[in-house]
């Protein structure tokens, strides 16, 4: 029997940075480490402590934040 899971999204707000960032950084070590070296992996991920970048996501881009059961899976901005 298969699990139906549904997808919501929604507008991101400051209160998703943790997750996001969280997110963010298991995306980059799980789908970039053939394509980069562990050092460039660790300086893409050392971003995530740039929080007036992250907080100009929230508040100046258009973000929307895919969530599952209320685990964010997903985001994107423009």
């Amino acid at each position: 029997m298969a699990i139906k899971l549904q997808l919501a999204c929604r507008l991101g707000s400051l209160h998703d940075l943790p997750a996001m960032k969280m997110l963010f950084a298991e995306t980059i070590r799980a789908t970039c480490n053939q394509d980069y070296n562990p050092t460039q992996v660790d300086v893409w991920i050392q971003s995530t402590k740039k929080d007036d970048r992250w907080s100009s996501i929230v508040l100046d881009q258009y973000l929307i934040i895919a969530e599952i059961s209320t685990q964010i899976v997903g985001l994107c901005s423009s």
